[in-house]
């Protein structure tokens, strides 16, 4: 979540006096400023062309995050595409100079970083954007904040635009604020982020323990209170112990955005709009109870399924009458297509039961597929890893695997494999993308993507990858990624690895005992290097 409000035009006196509050708490406890995938330009373009809008083109886009934070999800964007012009505003002045200290060093001069509050945005700002993203930001302000946000919106998004905003929703949120309210009771009149933290942990750690209470909503309270308390202190801080968090129902969202005629496009990822994935008896019930009804659909599944945050895509009214959701094995067509799914290699099929094989990813989540076609699928996809592989491509290589597709016409099999697809869509393990990921060559001179390397200066756990996602890295990945800049050579960077291991800025361990001898140290620092490159590659992060 990342916030950004402050006084300005139109804000009265408490407004102004609860935003400089909000401003103070992220000047003091910093939001760890990362990218959201479902955020990009890239994701809102996709999710419009599955729908039948044409967004304009991403790659000279121009793009406005209000609530930038440090700019982890703006930069890349900026890096990533030199035709994109970038403008983030957020009112912590320290998060900003953290952001612009990044672009300075990565030397990105279409990318702009303001210290600006939406309010006074909302008068100040000028011209018209093609993608507008905001994110943790619209529940955690007062209303004329929540305000300023859509009218930003409606004044400045371009008229074939795609705007994102993210927000806390009921029901869900309704267990949560039990959770929140007790935590900022508990909190009292400490006034430092560390004695609020500290009693709000303190408070969620006897809660997790309650085992007297056995009622439904004792059973709540528990559940919530263990969740709560694995989030990090940052997190926790913004979430539940800033003074504004204002969850409020869909259908109240969408009357202030239709207000500014503003119209519901959908949210960013096809999966958080699929009723069919809740089962045919609840799809059946949801299509009788709202007549067809997108908006009225969307408000039942929240309360069917207890959501609790949304992220929601708004385009200007006029294009409403252009979006068709009859979505079909036509749709995907165009598209780049990648998965996280890995064989699960486990899993022992049984001759002539389905599943015939098992798939899964890194979030414990398993696949079972049924059907040759299906795993013909999915295994091409598992094999072509983080690049991705076009939709036309992946049906060529399925009909060519599967025997008893050879005599298929090709546009029969592309149909079918677009069927598999919107079905792995909704399920949430596919990712579709407008380019693949090219993975470099092997070189004796490795180049990592500039901004993965400035943040591995920085002696970051994470770093951002070609495909706009954090992706966590070991102290000695960073000691080696920190190093590819496309000129330096594999001889010379395992020499610099091998000093580290030297000079104990790594330690290597062998049956729990630190690594010492020299001999022992070089062979470790050449086959971690090779290792180091392979996996920096696999995720994404060399160009």
């Amino acid at each position: 979540m990342q916030v950004s409000a402050a006084p300005g035009p139109g804000a009265d006196s408490s407004t102004q006096a609860r935003n400089q509050a909000i401003a103070s708490a992220y000047d003091t406890v910093p939001y760890q400023s990362r990218p959201f995938a479902q955020s990009t330009p890239e994701q809102l373009s996709i999710m419009g062309q599955l729908f039948g809008l044409t967004p304009p083109d991403i790659t000279t886009a121009r793009v406005l995050e209000l609530g930038c934070s440090a700019g982890g999800n703006l930069i890349p964007l900026a890096a990533r595409y030199p035709g994109v012009q970038a403008l983030g505003i957020d009112l912590s002045a320290v998060q900003i100079a953290h952001g612009q200290e990044l672009l300075d060093r990565l030397g990105l001069t279409n990318c702009t970083l303001k210290v600006l509050d939406i309010v006074q945005a909302a008068h100040e700002i000028t011209g018209q954007f093609d993608y507008i993203i905001c994110h943790g930001v619209f529940s955690w302000v007062p209303e004329a904040v929540r305000h300023a946000i859509l009218d930003v919106i409606r004044d400045h998004l371009s008229p074939h635009g795609i705007a994102y905003v993210s927000y806390n929703v009921y029901p869900g949120w309704k267990q949560r604020e039990v959770i929140r309210e007790m935590m900022m009771f508990h909190a009292g009149g400490r006034t430092t982020p560390t004695e609020r933290l500290q009693q709000a942990r303190a408070i969620l750690e006897y809660t997790k323990n309650i085992s007297a209470e056995q009622s439904t909503y004792g059973r709540l309270l528990r559940d919530e209170a263990v969740q709560v308390s694995r989030a990090e202190d940052y997190y926790l801080y913004h979430e539940y112990l800033e003074i504004e968090n204002n969850p409020m129902y869909f259908k109240d969202f969408i009357a202030l955005a239709s207000a500014r005629k503003l119209a519901y496009l959908g949210e960013a990822g096809l999966s958080d709009m699929a009723p069919q994935r809740l089962g045919k008896d609840i799809h059946e019930t949801l299509s009788l109870l709202s007549a067809g009804n997108i908006l009225a659909t969307e408000q039942y599944m929240d309360f069917f399924t207890n959501r609790s945050f949304r992220q929601t895509l708004l385009v200007h009214e006029a294009q409403a009458s252009q979006i068709n959701r009859g979505l079909s094995a036509r749709s995907v067509q165009g598209f780049t297509v990648s998965t996280g799914l890995v064989e699960d290699t486990d899993f022992k099929p049984v001759p002539g039961q389905a599943p015939i094989a098992q798939y899964k990813d890194s979030s414990g989540r398993t696949l079972g597929v049924n059907a040759p076609l299906t795993h013909a699928l999915v295994k091409a996809l598992a094999a072509s890893k983080l690049t991705g592989i076009r939709v036309d491509a992946l049906a060529r290589a399925v009909r060519a695997t599967v025997p008893e597709l050879a005599a298929h016409p090709e546009a029969a099999v592309l149909e079918a494999v677009g069927m598999e697809l919107m079905t792995l869509l909704v399920q949430n393990v596919v990712r579709l993308s407008l380019h693949p990921v090219v993975l470099p060559p092997e070189s004796d001179t490795p180049m990592a993507y500039p901004l993965a390397r400035a943040q591995a200066e920085r002696g970051q756990a994470w770093v951002t990858n070609l495909q706009h996602q954090a992706v966590s890295i070991s102290p000695a990945h960073c000691a080696v990624l920190a190093q590819l800049d496309g000129q330096t050579s594999s001889a010379e960077l395992q020499a610099e690895l091998l000093a580290q291991l030297q000079d104990g800025r790594l330690v290597a361990h062998h049956n729990q005992e630190r690594v010492t001898d020299a001999a022992q140290l070089q062979q470790l620092a050449a086959q971690f290097y090779a290792q180091a490159v392979h996996d920096l590659r696999q995720l994404g992060i060399l160009q």
